[in-house]
């Protein structure tokens, strides 16, 4: 059943997605391994497109974001939670954040 859904999947996407077979498929085998993937190339070449469309089919919670040289961890991970501050514990705020989403788009702008 799973792997019938899957393969619904990585047929839906090589149809959108022409001439990314070989990056679909390990996309698809990289969610069976519960791995990242990473992917490089040129501007333009649909990497965006092909992550969000990935994330979409698969569901659950999802977290985007632009990374610059100014990024800082608070927008990642949350804010610091000051009140478990003043009780000697270190935790964030992580409710919409990185640490709480089932699945992640970092894309970089530098």
């Amino acid at each position: 059943m799973i792997r019938d859904s899957l393969l619904a999947i990585e047929s839906e996407l090589q149809a959108r997605h022409l001439e990314r077979r070989d990056v679909i498929h390990g996309m698809i085998l990289a969610l069976i391994a519960k791995v990242h993937v990473v992917l490089l190339g040129p501007p333009g070449a649909g990497k965006s497109m092909l992550a969000r469309d990935v994330c979409k089919r698969i569901g659950g919670t999802f977290f985007e974001w632009l990374l610059t040289r100014m990024s800082t961890p608070e927008e990642l991970f949350g804010p610091i939670s000051l009140r478990a501050l003043e009780q000697d514990s270190y935790r964030r705020g992580t409710p919409r954040e990185l640490p709480a989403a089932g699945g992640a788009f970092l894309d970089e702008g530098f």
